[in-house]
């Protein structure tokens, strides 16, 4: 059944179109940190540059607060507030899975203000695996079979297209120990055991600020259901997690990329954000609910939910709120995430849980 607090309905703009739009958008970004990466090294010092060769590599070196040295041929980076990996990533060229590899991370969205990283020449070597393309096959679907991103996938392979890929070809993948560094698993480090499910339905990174909220949401099905509809593309749907009746943790969208769970303030929202899309500011939580409206929120649904939003406040303290959906969309979510957990106070117990302020 699909969940109906994710429905289409709640979108006012074609969001496929705008995915398109934002690939092409976020390819190019990339295209230019790659360049800027090049021509911005503080090795380049040892060769002579030209003097602005020199206060290229000196900016990266003391420039806004970033703290990258170079140390006999490998780079470290002291972690400051507000740094996430994906950004690290973004800004040093070494992959997200590289970087938990290399420095031994076991939750790739939990870094400490202070704590030093080390950016490349330590990571061991994965016997190499290859992929045949076959007729009819995508680069997301290829990706999200393999648990990786598309974006990865793509960079992996030297691949500038996206949307093209030949019947015939052989892709690269990533090897098993590589993915298993980018899969949150805390089962036995002290946090939740999230599975990694993956989407292709977000935009990457975070351009117009932190997160502010969480919001919650109830799916009027199960979490199967929630899984399919979340990896299909053509849905233009998906939240960062979704929690199990059992406990079960999923996640679907990375922590510094953005879900499409929340569509599109309506009239009479008490949405606390700026006048654009809650998608760009929230973190969202799916909830299973078996399709039935009555079905309780349990003792184990509960904790879980806590224990995601707890690894989400460490991520991003930024988030000052507890945002159900019908909030932001009164006229197509009025029962989102519903009497379960409005009726029940679990809504409010789980804003003083989290220390956040809740907004219904």
């Amino acid at each position: 059944m699909v969940p109906s607090s994710i429905s289409p309905l709640a979108y006012r703009r074609p969001i496929p179109s705008e995915r398109v739009i934002d690939a092409r958008r976020r390819r190019l970004r990339m295209a230019r940190k790659r360049r800027h990466a090049m021509a911005c090294t503080a090795k380049p010092l040892a060769r002579g540059l030209p003097l602005v060769g020199v206060l290229c590599a000196l900016f990266v070196l003391l420039g806004q607060g970033s703290s990258v040295e170079a140390m006999q041929g490998t780079s470290t980076y002291h972690v400051v507030a507000g740094d996430t990996l994906w950004g690290i990533s973004a800004s040093s060229g070494t992959p997200i899975a590289d970087l938990a590899q290399i420095n031994n991370l076991a939750n790739p969205d939990f870094i400490l203000a202070g704590q030093v990283l080390q950016l490349e020449g330590h990571a061991p070597a994965a016997a190499s695996r290859a992929y045949l393309i076959q007729p009819g096959d995508t680069l997301s679907g290829i990706a999200l079979a393999n648990g990786v991103s598309t974006d990865h996938l793509a960079a992996l392979n030297g691949l500038s297209n996206l949307d093209l890929i030949l019947a015939g070809a052989m892709l690269d993948l990533p090897s098993a120990s590589s993915r298993a560094a980018i899969a949150i698993d805390h089962h036995g480090a002290g946090g939740p055991r999230i599975a990694w499910k993956g989407s292709p339905n977000y935009w990457a990174g975070r351009p117009h600020g932190l997160p502010i909220a969480l919001v919650l949401h109830t799916a009027d099905g199960g979490m199967h259901g929630i899984d399919g509809e979340f990896a299909t593309a053509h849905s233009g749907l998906s939240t960062h997690f979704a929690v199990g009746l059992d406990g079960a943790i999923h996640q679907y969208v990375e922590l510094g990329d953005r879900a499409w769970g929340n569509g599109y303030v309506e009239l009479g929202h008490a949405w606390p954000g700026p006048d654009l899309s809650p998608n760009h500011l929230t973190v969202s939580i799916e909830t299973e609910d078996l399709g039935d409206p009555r079905q309780a929120v349990t003792d184990a649904q509960f904790r879980a939910t806590v224990e995601v939003g707890r690894l989400v406040l460490r991520q991003y303290p930024s988030i000052r709120y507890l945002v159900t959906h019908r909030a932001i969309a009164p006229e197509t979510r009025a029962d989102d995430p519903g009497p379960r957990w409005i009726a029940s106070g679990r809504f409010v117990a789980l804003a003083s849980a989290l220390g956040l302020r809740p907004i219904d």
